[in-house]
């Protein structure tokens, strides 16, 4: 599939998927994996990370996945009475 990476990366919200979008419209206009990695200023084996990610899930294996960051330490049944 083609996909429009420089349009991804302009409506996409997340700062971190937006610097990926951006890494694959610079692979596609013909730059070189380690200019991609400059231009958006990230490691060369991340951003291999991020292509063998696309190639084996498509667009999905570029998004952020749920359950990143810290969790809560109060659960949402005890949240209201912390209030």
């Amino acid at each position: 599939e083609q996909y429009n990476f420089d349009k991804l990366a302009k409506t996409e919200g997340s700062p971190r998927e937006r610097r990926r979008f951006l890494a694959f419209a610079h692979l596609r206009e013909g730059k070189t994996f380690a200019e991609a990695a400059a231009f958006v200023r990230v490691k060369l084996r991340s951003l291999m990370r991020w292509v063998r990610k696309f190639r084996m899930k498509g667009l999905e294996g570029l998004k952020d996945r749920t359950g990143r960051g810290a969790k809560a330490f109060i659960l949402s049944e005890h949240r209201a009475a912390f209030r």
